[in-house]
């Protein structure tokens, strides 16, 4: 059994400015981006575009900042850089599926929000 993520909602919350409205809207727009991003980051990948998996990862990195993980934003980061470097391709899968399990993780922490909010 996976263990709960860690998430802090002060930067989710400081951004929709105390509105409900747009809270939720952020929140459905983040909950969109970690199901589609992972996949266009890993497809970059298997492809051998560093240059777009660098812009997804970029990209990522300032989506992140709602879901207040900061374990899933550091590994993005590394990511990222190593993107940009275009380093160590094998370390860029580990990194890869690393992003892509703490987004599954925290997509179900997300939706429960989300319902809470309605």
């Amino acid at each position: 059994m996976s263990k709960r993520p860690s998430v802090n909602f002060t930067y989710l919350d400081q951004m929709s400015g105390g509105d409900p409205a747009s809270r939720r809207e952020l929140l459905q727009m983040l909950i969109k981006e970690l199901k589609t991003f992972p996949r266009q980051m890993s497809a970059c990948l298997q492809s051998g575009d560093w240059d777009g998996l660098q812009k997804k990862s970029h990209h990522f990195k300032s989506t992140l900042p709602f879901a207040g993980y900061a374990e899933l934003i550091r590994t993005n980061k590394e990511l990222e850089q190593l993107s940009r470097s275009r380093g160590d391709a094998k370390r860029a899968g580990e990194l890869m599926k690393q992003v892509e399990g703490m987004c599954r993780q925290v997509l179900p922490v997300l939706e429960q929000e989300l319902k809470r909010q309605a």
